[in-house]
């Protein structure tokens, strides 16, 4: 059968460069055994409308492509059969055909409105043309159905009977001459080209159809928040380094004949058994590890990107069967140092490297900077799609469903399964921590590979113990109602810190800390700063560490190492038996015999590894006699007991500036933004369209409370201090409006 094919401009014609659609057509038309003919289709001509022509009618109605496809070519080459592939959105029906028309000129047609991915319609109006009807018009009923009775595969008898009768009766002997010379095969490629009748699926992998679509370097992804993933719609992915690195092409439906389980393929949309196509003893081949690649460079010049080699499941490819066992990838981390502006905290730096990614394929017109902004975010929290980005449409631009745009950096973290040490790092934990690579998010070791290394009890990785003295010790002793016992001293040099109990057994129990002078640091019932049941994402300076504190998990824990010692004492505020409390830290290997000279007159204490200080005097050595305690990391100006802030933190005592946060304020409180907005990792802010103010642009601009007041708080700083309320109701005063807020700026009102 000589067939001209057309594929119209709201096509993609991506599934006919390797001619993948008509491949599945042959197959059904090659069911020799059950039409008692062989018909082989040869493709003669191979046309993609770029621009519809002004003949061809391109409506949802398809009785008018179908008409004016045919009287368009009619007076053409002798092709037996012609036809169009529309793509038309919501059209009147799947497809159309003129019924026993094939080999006349003006009657020879057909149409399929669902695009060059799927072949079953094309399958279909053949049928049609080939004198076959409808298998319910024709009586056919179930189990006596096939492609015309809307079973997708196979022929009734009904269908069989209809196509013979037709060639015994009719004058189609075009069928049965190759009246195309070579010469006029258009384009030339298709000489030669013999359709092989097997479903794609069974002829490629998945990785394989996306090459073939475009090019070397593209593979198969699955979507990954729709039903039965694995027989749906995908996209083809391009995996090469470079600028366009992850872009991707949807596929609106899946690849027939893909393996997807045991004895089971996929087929009309979903994964079904063998017999359901009408196949059996299918060939079944497990897949085979190719040797490695070689390794990449590292993806990013800062901020943990990662190095890595592949190697490929096709030495052979697998065939009904699942893919290779084993690691597809090698990979390490590198350049591990943030870069300016990077936020510490996961949620935050992965909205900074999603909005990085989106910029990215604006500035290479990967996705359309008109219809598309910079502003970022994961396109989906379930499975891979925490390794997606979803770029924000501009004003005004409704994305379509199921709009895809790329991979999101590799080395940005990712939230994959992690036990709780390393999901809310722990200060002693196993050292896992979940990266994206390639699209999937992969759990990377305290050695920054993909293999099993864990921190040992001193925190080196893979490391047996040997660098660090470990203490641990048990607190078993009931405490009366509203009453508080020492437990243990933490000596300076300690590091890797946790204090815990079984919190459901021990609800009114608590753990607190201490200063060896006796100041409260974190406690559960003394008036004042000290009072912290929960650090959250502003964790308690002393000592030189950051005290993170949690007290409905009952568990306390500071990196280190102390350059203080620490009192931790037990509060109890009710009856609850003291069914046992735990602490575990690291030590230098000289911590039994650590030393130091005391001045002032004060006394070595082994226990501290510190002096205990006469009154007046504080620190290791009582060389100091300021007793004051700053917040967030700062340090104290010994010549005058003040606290010495970072242009972040604020007040006598460094308090975190709006909206700044974390341990050294080094956080910030928002990272998404609205309207438009685009982040600012510098500010801690979302520099606005015009008309828009607040830390997300998501106010409109203009002052909503008291003028007067919101004049006079802004000049006294309340702007940039811990006053959410002024920053909420105060744009313009607080200069919240502009379209670029700086730091710097920001800062001019405090001084």
């Amino acid at each position: 059968m000589a067939t001209s094919i057309y594929v119209n401009k709201p096509t993609r014609h991506d599934g006919f460069k390797g001619k993948t659609t008509p491949k599945d057509v042959q197959f059904e038309w090659s069911r020799a055994e059950v039409l008692n003919y062989n018909v082989t289709l040869s493709i003669k001509l191979m046309t993609f409308f770029e621009t519809n022509p002004s003949w061809y009618n391109a409506s949802t109605a398809l009785s008018y492509p179908l008409n004016t496809i045919c009287t368009g070519t009619q007076a053409g080459l002798a092709y037996d059969h012609v036809h169009v592939h529309t793509g038309i959105p919501q059209p009147a029906l799947g497809g159309l055909a003129y019924q026993n028309q094939i080999c006349k000129p003006r009657y020879r047609c057909g149409v399929s409105a669902d695009g060059a991915t799927t072949y079953v319609a094309t399958v279909h109006e053949i049928g049609h043309n080939m004198g076959m009807y409808h298998d319910a018009d024709r009586n056919c009923l179930s189990p006596d159905v096939g492609v015309m009775g809307g079973a997708g595969v196979g022929w009734s008898t009904c269908s069989v009977n209809d196509m013979n009768t037709m060639l015994q009766t009719g004058n189609h002997g075009c069928l049965w001459i190759d009246n195309i010379a070579d010469n006029e095969v258009t384009p030339a490629s298709l000489l030669g080209i013999t359709l092989v009748p097997e479903l794609l699926g069974q002829l490629k992998t998945a990785d394989e159809v996306c090459e073939q679509l475009y090019g070397s370097g593209f593979r198969y992804r699955e979507y990954p928040d729709v039903v039965n993933p694995s027989c749906n719609l995908y996209s083809c992915v391009d995996h090469n380094v470079g600028n366009a690195h992850g872009r991707m092409f949807k596929q609106p439906n899946s690849i027939t004949g893909l393996y997807c389980e045991h004895q089971k393929i996929c087929f009309a949309g979903a994964c079904k058994d063998w017999s359901d196509a009408q196949l059996s003893n299918l060939e079944v081949r497990a897949g085979g590890w190719s040797s490695w690649e070689s390794w990449t460079t590292c993806s990013r010049t800062c901020g943990r990107g990662l190095v890595y080699k592949r190697r490929r499941c096709d030495n052979p490819t697998p065939k009904n069967s699942a893919n290779c066992i084993g690691k597809e990838y090698e990979a390490e981390g590198c350049n591990l140092t943030p870069c300016a502006g990077d936020s510490n905290k996961n949620s935050n730096l992965i909205i900074q490297r999603a909005s990085e990614t989106c910029q990215r394929l604006i500035d290479n017109n990967i996705i359309n900077g008109t219809k598309y902004t910079a502003s970022g975010s994961v396109y989906s929290s379930l499975n891979h799609g925490v390794c997606e980005v979803l770029c924000a449409s501009a004003p005004g631009y409704t994305r379509p469903d199921l709009t895809r745009f790329g991979l999101i950096e590799n080395g940005t973290p990712c939230p994959g399964t992690l036990d709780a040490a390393d999901a809310k790092q722990y200060s002693r934990r196993p050292g896992f921590y979940s990266a994206c690579l390639e699209g999937y998010c992969q759990r990377f070791d305290c050695n920054n590979t993909l293999n099993a290394g864990v921190f040992d009890g001193c925190g080196v990785c893979n490391g047996d113990n040997s660098t660090c003295t470990i203490r641990e010790g048990n607190y078993t002793d009931n405490v009366a109602t509203w009453q508080r016992k020492e437990w243990t001293k933490i000596p300076v040099g300690a590091y890797n810190i946790e204090i815990s109990f079984v919190w459901n057994d021990m609800k009114q129990y608590y753990t607190e800390i201490f200063s060896k002078e006796g100041k409260p640091i974190i406690t559960s019932s003394i008036a004042g700063d000290s009072r912290i049941f929960q650090t959250g994402e502003n964790p308690i300076s002393f000592g030189g560490t950051l005290w993170n504190n949690d007290a409905f998990v009952a568990i306390m824990h500071a990196k280190g190492p102390l350059t203080e010692p620490v009192i931790v004492k037990v509060y109890s505020m009710g009856s609850n038996i003291n069914t046992g409390m735990q602490y575990l830290y690291s030590a230098p290997t000289n911590i039994n015999s650590c030393t130091g000279t005391c001045e002032n007159g004060g006394t070595w204490s082994t226990d501290m590894c510190a002096c205990d200080c006469p009154t007046g005097y504080t620190g290791n050595l009582c060389t100091s006699q300021c007793s004051t305690q700053c917040y967030n990391g700062a340090a104290v100006n010994e010549s005058n007991c003040e606290c010495m802030c970072n242009d972040k933190q604020y007040g006598s005592k460094c308090n975190c500036r709006y909206p700044f946060t974390g341990g050294n304020c080094n956080t910030c409180k928002h990272v998404t933004c609205e309207n438009n907005g685009v982040f600012n990792a510098i500010s801690c802010r979302c520099e606005c369209l015009p008309g828009y103010g607040g830390l997300r642009c998501d106010v409109t601009c203009a002052d909503t409370g008291d003028n007067a007041t919101c004049t006079a708080g802004a000049a006294a700083g309340n702007c940039i201090s811990d006053n959410v309320n002024i920053e909420q109701t105060c744009m313009v005063s607080c200069n919240l409006c502009g379209k670029n807020i700086s730091l710097l700026s920001l800062f001019k009102l405090n001084f």
